[in-house]
């Protein structure tokens, strides 16, 4: 049935092996089983993550692609091919589901392509649906991995704005968007608000934090920061 397809469909993701994903897609029609919501959702997940199979021109122009060279402000492979799954999914009448929206939403975040993924985030409404907090941690790490922190202060308000509450992985991926880029201002604001919250940063985010003082040398805020952690509990 759909659902052993689908399963297999989900192993391709990791690596986006994009042919093998669109090889099983038509081994799947050719069975006579109608693909659902879950199998456009993870074709996209794959093909957002295929990487364009030509290779650098040696001359710095962008990648051969057959005989046309692709320029860096355009669609990356990956991405273009998740649009084209993307439209293949609403034409076919198929129930257009949060994964899907969420797979194209990610996959433009990740290309640091914002108003791409608003508008794929407009879909929810189109189709009537109600992001939860599986669909905003998922665009709160997206935007943490392309280090969009501006972007993710957005998606964290999105998210009281739906109504869903923050839980203590919901400030650990805000908190740990602004280590990465070394905005330990910003992290440290955050972390105070998640205490304001009542919840506790747990040890892999102070390490997170103090290596970057460290780094800094600033082992004064190192102190600091155990200091406010121990009286805490």
């Amino acid at each position: 049935n759909v659902d052993h397809f689908n399963a297999v469909l989900k192993a391709f993701i990791a690596g986006g092996e994009l042919v093998k994903a669109e090889s099983w897609f038509e081994r799947l029609q050719q069975s006579g089983i109608t693909p659902d919501g879950t199998t456009f959702a993870r074709i996209i997940s794959v093909a957002s993550r295929a990487r364009d199979p030509g290779e650098e021109d040696g001359n710095g122009a962008g990648r051969v692609r057959g005989r046309q060279v692709v320029k860096d402000d355009e669609f990356s492979y990956g991405l273009a091919a998740a649009v084209r799954w993307f439209e293949r999914m609403e034409a076919s009448g198929v129930d257009v589901g949060l994964p899907a929206i969420l797979a194209m939403a990610r996959a433009c975040a990740k290309a640091k392509r914002k108003p791409m993924a608003e508008e794929y985030l407009g879909r929810l409404e189109k189709y009537g649906l109600v992001a939860d907090e599986n669909f905003h941690h998922g665009m709160l790490r997206a935007y943490a991995q392309a280090n969009m922190t501006e972007e993710v202060t957005s998606s964290f308000r999105l998210m009281e704005a739906d109504g869903v509450t923050p839980t203590v992985s919901t400030f650990n991926i805000v908190i740990r968007a602004y280590v990465r880029v070394g905005l330990l201002d910003r992290a440290m604001q955050w972390l105070r608000r998640m205490e304001a919250f009542g919840f506790a940063p747990d040890a892999t985010m102070c390490a997170d934090i103090a290596q970057v003082h460290i780094a800094a040398g600033e082992l004064t805020k190192v102190h600091e920061l155990y200091a406010r952690i121990t009286e805490a509990g």
